[in-house]
């Protein structure tokens, strides 16, 4: 990965937008990225991992904390990075969350966090999430990845060099892919887990199926073994099956007296009901003789009313043949309704049109009456709406103005802070800078008293040679430390730093007081004079206000003009067409009138023909007459059926008493109630063996379940029990908890191999930067002999032959020793990882912490790397890089606040 092209815009201290071109540095080669404190170096490091990753490169920062506090509302906050992968260009943009300016009105919203993520021949992809896994698959790096090899944040260098087994192995398994070692280890485990389960509920199935087992005496068996509870249970199962072959012999032999016992029992019943059927027979019979000659007399009077019946069928067919006449009757009755109707319509519509023709007449003067007198309507809206425009111009204008008198006011306040702090500030440089000259020439004073309390007899003195030392110097007791005294010099050197920029921060402040004053005073003269805003604001909001009114009176007059205009030939149309109307409708009243009498005249005619009012009332009669002759006729019918009907029924029995006879000359004598409870007994019997054998059965399918339940379960226990032996082994092995040995597992014993490569290659830089002193070993155990082993390192210090913890390292040792760790580990990810290419390096500080002699080894093992094919980037405060790196990016703050960036090439 090499950055082409870096775009920032209101992000850390860039306020607007800033654009960073690494194509003027070269794909190759050292470049320093140097300026003032505070101005922004680290941030262009941060940019490139937010871009890349949502997160800066150190771990201090987050991307909410991106949003440059100089930058103008409006102003987006986006980062934009352009960079090289395998001949590819690729582009990815993020911006964090941030609080924004409204895009109209007034008043601030949440602008929401988002990235998009463009690659050749590949859709784009754009949400949070899914950027960042696309680029951690992309590059092969996660961003915990980049910051230990390609970019290693300020301060946090130690991290590289002091990491765990534990924190080293998941970077390992990242990058080398031991994904798939790691996870045979947990399923070892998993599977001797489940192992010892399954093996555990074997067990617990045992004890259960012979806990299950039934005996006849319901005790619990007596056995320990699944072969011994086989025999046992093969024993009972053995007597249970010869108890249930006796009872079923027995059950025979009752099924067959049953048989017989209830073949008895039923001939009995069977007399029994004939008996009882013969008996009811008589008294039926009894009953139907006096019935039959009741409806033989009621037959007889029925037959006598049968002249009734012609009497009113004749009467029907009169009243059935005059209907027509009674429909002429009726037709002439709603004559009569609807001519009634349609004359009170008539009158109605008449009385209605006359009072809207006089109505409307009246209307229509009146409105011609009011257009007269507006005719000049409308004329004074154009010029009332030109003065009403002017009028809220110049309120825009005077708000405008009390704007910037009001941000005078605040302007003038941050200017008599800035003057204060710049106050305060002078006094606290002058006292430190007085303390520290103070001290240092205390320091210089004493030097001697030093020196001389160094001196033993016989030991050639530094200044003079001389091994003999009879009158040392003295050495006060009040004097500084050297630390004391460096101590109040940086103290000093701060207090001047603050002092400057408050000083310039004063001056700035000053400077855009005078300026907003001036302007906002020459625009206040040209638009209100020597008059107060307020006063002039309240004039013009009240004549704006009448304005207004005027303009909704004229345009009010224009408007009913208009309206008259349309209105009033509507009106005339519309009265032409209710005259026409009242003719029509009083030519209706003398047609309908006409119709009524003659239909009143044919009504009384007909009435007085016929023998009832209506044809309902005939009808009525009718249908009265025809239901009464219906009635007769039914009753006659219903005597005669009823009379049949008992005739058939006293033969029908006659018949069956004989049939009864003939069976009871046949019957034999039988005891019922013996019978039953014979049967009673025998079914008793019956059923107590039917629950013997019943519970005996059960208790042999039981028995026999559990006797193949336990013969299955010899054979599970024994199989798995062989398989958790070696399994549980395997496991111990693979996961490094074997008792006695290294505690190591096999993906870190893998992992080891790819280490000891990083190792040799980190060291042939370590030992250049550290004039072949230091070199890194891997550490062969850990501290405690408890945890895992295998991924943490020692130092080998040539010098003395000793080995010691990298811990113990001082700051600039331990610079230059996590600088080769990860280089090393670029240089093997590079050339044995699946393909990551990492083309570019970024380190931010550490070099300050080294001495001269060191920092010209670590700057040219540097050179001879970026000789290759490598990008390698430094943030350093230190002097001496600046001559000794040509390639720069000078980051310089500007007086209204924010950076700015040059690339010197």
């Amino acid at each position: 990965m090499r950055p082409v092209k870096l775009t920032m815009s209101a992000f850390g201290p860039y306020s607007g937008e800033t654009t960073v071109d690494f194509e003027k540095l070269g794909d190759k080669g050292l470049f320093l990225i140097t300026g003032d404190t505070g101005a922004g170096k680290t941030t262009i490091f941060d940019a490139i991992c937010y871009a890349l990753y949502g997160e800066p490169s150190g771990d201090i920062r987050t991307g909410a904390m991106l949003r440059s506090k100089y930058a103008a509302d409006e102003t987006p906050t986006f980062v934009e990075l352009v960079f090289e992968y395998r001949n590819m260009e690729i582009r990815v943009r993020r911006n964090p969350e941030y609080t924004r300016a409204k895009a109209r009105g007034k008043g601030v919203t949440q602008e929401k966090a988002s990235a998009e993520l463009i690659v050749p021949g590949r859709e784009p992809v754009t949400k949070l999430k899914e950027v960042t896994e696309a680029v951690t698959e992309l590059l092969g790096i996660d961003r915990n990845q980049f910051s230990q090899i390609a970019m290693i944040a300020q301060g946090e260098f130690r991290k590289v060099l002091n990491a765990s087994t534990k924190d080293r192995q998941e970077i390992l398994r990242k990058i080398f892919k031991t994904y798939d070692i790691s996870k045979f280890q947990d399923r070892l485990k998993v599977e001797t887990n489940a192992l010892k389960n399954e093996l555990e509920a074997y067990r617990r199935d045992r004890d259960k199926a012979i806990a299950s087992v039934k005996s006849p005496d319901g005790k619990a068996l007596a056995a320990g073994s699944c072969a011994e509870a086989v025999t046992i249970i093969g024993e009972l199962i053995e007597s249970d099956t010869k108890r249930v072959n006796d009872i079923e012999n027995d059950l025979e032999k009752l099924d067959g007296e049953l048989q017989e016992t209830t073949a008895s029992l039923k001939k009995a019943e069977s007399q029994k009901e004939i008996l009882n059927k013969k008996a009811l027979s008589l008294a039926e019979l009894e009953k139907i003789k006096v019935l039959a000659a009741e409806k033989k007399d009621a037959l007889e009077l029925a037959n006598t009313r049968a002249p009734e019946i012609d009497e009113s069928v004749e009467k029907a067919h009169k009243l059935k043949a005059a209907e027509p006449q009674y429909d002429r009757m009726d037709e002439c009755s709603e004559k009569i309704r609807q001519a009634e109707k349609n004359i009170s319509e008539d009158n109605e519509n008449i009385t209605q049109s006359t009072d809207k023709e006089k109505r409307l007449s009246a209307e229509i003067a009146a409105l011609n009456e009011e257009r007269k007198g507006l005719e000049n309507a409308g004329e004074n809206v154009a010029r009332l709406e030109a003065e009403l425009e002017a009028l809220r111009k110049k309120v825009e204008n005077i708000a405008e103005l009390k704007d910037e008198l009001n941000e005078v006011e605040k302007l003038k306040r941050a200017a008599e802070s800035a003057l204060e702090l710049y106050l305060e500030t002078q006094k606290s440089a002058d006292e430190a800078r007085d303390n520290s000259v103070i001290l240092r020439k205390a320091y210089n004073d004493n030097q001697a008293g030093i020196l001389a309390s160094q001196l033993s007899e016989g030991e050639p003195c530094p200044v003079c040679g001389s091994v003999h030392h009879p009158k040392k110097a003295e050495l006060k007791a009040e004097a500084p430390t050297l630390p004391q005294v460096e101590a109040a010099e940086k103290k000093a050197d701060q207090a001047r730093e603050k002092y400057n920029l408050a000083s310039k921060t004063s001056a700035e402040a000053r400077a855009k007081l005078e300026s907003a004053e001036t302007a906002a005073a020459k625009k206040q003269f040209e638009l209100i004079g020597e008059k107060e805003p307020d006063a002039v604001l309240e004039e013009t909001e009240a004549a704006i206000d009448e304005t207004c009114a005027n303009i909704g009176a004229e345009e009010g007059k224009r408007d009913r003009k208009e309206q008259l205009a349309e209105a009033i030939p509507k009106l005339e149309a519309e009265l032409s067409g209710i005259s026409a109307e009242l003719n029509k409708r009083k030519t209706d009243l003398a047609t309908h009138t006409a119709e009524l009498g003659a239909a009143k005249e044919q009504f009384e005619a007909l009435r007085k023909e016929l023998q009832f009012g209506s044809k309902a009332e005939a009808g009525a009669e009718r249908e009265r007459l025809e239901s009464f002759a219906a009635k007769l006729r039914s009753e006659i019918e219903l005597c005669r059926d009823a009379l049949n009907e008992a005739e058939k029924k006293k033969a029908s029995l006659d018949g069956a008493l004989t049939s009864f006879d003939e069976q009871i000359k046949d019957f034999e004598e039988l005891n019922s109630d013996a019978l039953e409870k014979k049967k009673t007994e025998l079914n008793e019997e019956k059923h107590i063996l039917d629950e013997e054998r019943v519970e005996i059965s059960n208790r042999v399918a039981i028995n026999s379940g559990e006797r193949d339940k336990l013969r299955a379960l010899a054979d599970a226990i024994d199989r798995g029990e062989k398989k958790l032996s070696w399994v549980e082994t395997l496991s111990k092995t693979a996961n490094g908890d074997l008792g006695g040995k290294e505690r190591i597992t096999l993906e870190t014993y893998i992992q080891r191999s790819f280490f000891n490569r990083i190792i040799r290659r980190a060291n042939r830089q370590l030992m250049k930067m550290s004039g072949e002193q230091y070199e890194l070993v891997r550490k062969e155990t850990s501290e405690d002999g408890r945890s895992m082993s295998g991924l943490e390192l020692d130092v080998l210090d040539h010098y003395n032959g000793t080995k010691r913890d990298v811990k113990s390292l001082s700051g600039g040792e331990s610079f230059i020793a996590s600088l080769a760790l990860a280089l090393g580990l670029s240089d093997e990810i590079q050339s044995s990882a699946g393909g990551i290419k990492l083309d570019s390096m970024f380190i931010d500080e550490g070099f300050g912490s080294l001495d001269g002699n060191t920092l010209e080894l670590a700057m040219r093992a540097l050179h001879e790397l970026s000789d290759g094919d490598r990008l390698i980037g430094i943030i350093s405060h230190v002097s001496e890089l600046r001559g000794e790196i040509d390639k720069q990016i000078v980051v310089t703050k500007n007086k209204v606040g924010g950076s700015e960036i040059e690339i010197i090439s």
